[in-house]
């Protein structure tokens, strides 16, 4: 094969051994004073591409880690408030807890005192109603007289139809007798009145028999009575 200048080219031989005068005659359109500067100014492209990317890529990354560190401090802070919100919940259900439980224990306080205070006022009672057995028999004993006085404070609680007789020791019935008219005034009805004496009864015993029936208005009997009443209510109370 003749090249343009007359010279004949081995096309046969291998590529490496074509020189480089022969290469930009085969690549007119790339002649390598054109060559190197595209390489150059492609290989600066490149890296200013890359270098853009790499900046680009930075700046999500910062702008990732703000967004995060602030979601962060969006979710410590709300946790932190709904942690304050519970402490206050918890805090106040305490508290109300707290003050039912001293509210229940002020009631049963006041309702043990006012027991108390109940079974106190009747034990002094039941004590009162005993001394007073104790002192009207020492003065029935030193001042037999006295079953007069018993007598006409009687006889108002007592039904007195008709005839009404007063049963009592020997030594009180004649005291009675001797008094027989003064206690007949006692007496809204004028049906009589008698005395009898029973030793069969106690000393302080003094029984109204009516036809209305029986009347024991004996001191002591009614004192016991009474007394054991108030011993009933304490145990009631307690």
């Amino acid at each position: 094969m003749n090249a343009s200048d007359g010279r004949e080219i081995d096309t046969a031989a291998p590529p490496s051994r074509i020189r480089a005068n022969d290469a930009s005659r085969l690549s007119p359109l790339y002649p390598p004073t054109r060559v190197l500067p595209f390489a150059v100014q492609t290989a600066e492209d490149l890296e200013r591409r890359a270098r853009e990317a790499l900046e680009m890529a930075n700046a999500y990354r910062t702008r990732a880690e703000q967004e995060s560190d602030r979601e962060r401090e969006e979710l410590r802070a709300k946790i932190a408030e709904e942690a304050s919100q519970l402490r206050q919940r918890v805090e106040a259900e305490a508290r109300s807890e707290n003050a039912t439980k001293l509210a229940e224990l002020i009631r049963a306080f006041q309702k043990a005192e006012a027991a108390r205070a109940k079974r106190s006022e009747l034990a002094l009672r039941q004590l009162a109603c005993e001394l007073a057995k104790h002192l009207i028999g020492r003065e029935l004993q030193t001042t037999p007289e006295s079953i007069l006085d018993i007598a006409k404070q009687a006889i108002p609680t007592i039904s007195s139809r008709g005839r009404v007789t007063i049963r009592c020791t020997a030594s009180h019935a004649q005291i009675l007798r001797d008094a027989v008219q003064e206690l007949e005034r006692e007496l809204a009805d004028g049906g009589g009145l008698g005395i009898v004496a029973d030793e069969g009864l106690s000393k302080d015993a003094l029984i109204f028999e009516t036809e209305g029936g029986d009347y024991d208005v004996t001191p002591s009997r009614r004192l016991s009575a009474l007394s054991e009443d108030y011993a009933n209510r304490a145990q009631d109370a307690s």
